[in-house]
This record gives C-alpha cells, sequence and structure tokens, in this order.
C-alpha cells in the first residue's frame, strides 16, 4: 500500500491555527527550560564554591534520618556529574521545545509539507525523549520503594 501525503486534502484554517498556538507554546516552553537550566548551572556553581556548608547541611541530614547517612561519603565528583546531567537533559528538552516551536510557525508561515512533517518528527522525538525519561523515573521509584521495605 502506498503512503499518501496530508497534503492531498488541505487542513482546515483552525488546525492550521491550532498548530501556530502549539508552536508558540512551545517555543515559550523551551526558553523556560533553558532558562532553568541557567538558574539550575549558577546553583550548582554556588554549591561547590561552598562545599564545606553543604557538607555541613547533608550531615544534619543525614543524622537527621539514618537512610541518608551515606549521602555524606560521596564524593563532590559525583554530584558535580549528577547536576551536569541533569543540567544536560533540561538544555537538551529546552532546544528540542524550541525545534518544535520553529517548525511549527515555519509550517503556518509558509505551508509547506516538509515543514509540516518536520514540526511533528521534532514533536515525536520530543514525546520520545519525554516518555523513556518517565520509564526511567518509574524504575527508579519502584527500585526505592523496595529498597525501604
Amino acid at each position: 500500500m502506498e503512503e499518501q501525503s496530508i497534503f492531498n486534502t488541505e487542513l482546515s484554517d483552525l488546525s492550521k491555527n491550532h498548530i501556530l498556538s502549539a508552536a508558540k507554546w512551545s517555543r515559550f516552553l523551551g526558553i523556560v527550560f533553558l532558562i532553568a537550566a541557567g538558574i539550575v548551572l549558577i546553583s550548582v556553581a554556588g554549591m561547590l564554591a561552598s562545599w564545606e556548608q553543604f557538607a555541613d547541611s547533608l550531615s544534619s541530614i543525614a543524622g537527621a534520618n539514618p537512610a541518608f547517612a551515606d549521602i555524606e561519603n560521596l564524593p563532590k565528583s559525583l554530584f558535580l556529574i549528577a547536576f551536569l546531567l541533569i543540567i544536560a537533559i533540561m538544555v537538551f528538552a529546552g532546544i528540542l521545545f524550541l525545534r518544535v516551536g520553529s517548525n511549527g510557525v515555519n509550517y503556518y508561515s509558509s505551508n509547506e509539507e516538509s515543514a509540516f512533517l518536520s514540526t511533528f518528527r521534532s514533536a515525536k522525538t520530543l514525546f520520545l525523549v519525554y516518555a523513556i525519561f518517565t520509564v526511567i523515573g518509574i524504575a527508579v521509584s519502584i527500585i526505592q520503594l523496595f529498597a525501604l521495605l
């Protein structure tokens, strides 16, 4: 069976407006993610600059709850790697949101099939990345739940 293009039939103006609206929100979310990544980066830099004070706060948490006793023994580089990974994920998500937004706006202004397909390819990648991180998050939560039992 041969593939048919969606452009054999025209999208309604309402559908195009919905794509434009989603594209604008996507660009907004991309900017928010990039700003949040910058804030986390500044926070991590502050944490590393005052590492002894941060380690003391970890010690007080570990003293209040024995389940966190091993946290204070973790090396500084492990925290740095974890936070850099979080920042990288936030930047990657922000870029994906921006890509969906720019492709959607391009489609609205040009009405070209390639721009339409690029919009939904970018959205597919974004949803796939979020699905993977959701599954990882659920798995970690289940492991933590069983570790506490």
